[in-house]
């Protein structure tokens, strides 16, 4: 397998993830927390990387093993499946994080909040009650 390096020097200005709209280059790529095209956020080319998704129950946290047996590629990542409440699942997901990918702590921790977010029902709203004598005549 080539080094980092090499690999973000080959896919860096062609890569089917790439999305340049108004002078920004956004990407696509899965593993990429903050959607930056960036050698850093890269979810293709690094080593560790920490991919962070909806799932059924919750959040899936896949992470990317740095030692892999080029035999068994389905063997170089882990899943996680995390349930339960916001602060618990961001515990669990720093936690996770910390000590693998420490400058994308915070990254990590945002998506997970917006990905929770998203899931939650809307509360429905409440129904305006007439005041006064003459609105209640109406």
């Amino acid at each position: 397998m080539a080094s980092p390096d090499i690999a973000w020097l080959i896919t860096r200005k062609n890569s089917c993830f790439l999305v340049k709209r108004n002078g920004i280059r956004l990407s696509r790529e899965p593993g990429n927390l903050r959607n930056l095209h960036s050698f850093k956020y890269s979810g293709i080319v690094g080593k560790k990387v920490v991919d962070i998704s909806a799932s059924a129950k919750g959040v899936a946290i896949t992470r990317k093993k740095t030692t892999v047996s080029c035999a068994k590629p389905s063997a170089s990542t882990t899943t996680v499946d995390i349930a339960g409440p916001t602060r618990c699942a961001a515990k669990s997901i720093k936690n996770l994080v910390k000590f693998y990918r420490g400058d994308l702590l915070a990254d990590a921790l945002a998506r997970t909040s917006r990905i929770l977010e998203s899931k939650k029902t809307p509360k429905p709203l409440k129904t305006k009650s007439v005041r006064g004598s003459r609105a209640k005549k109406l």
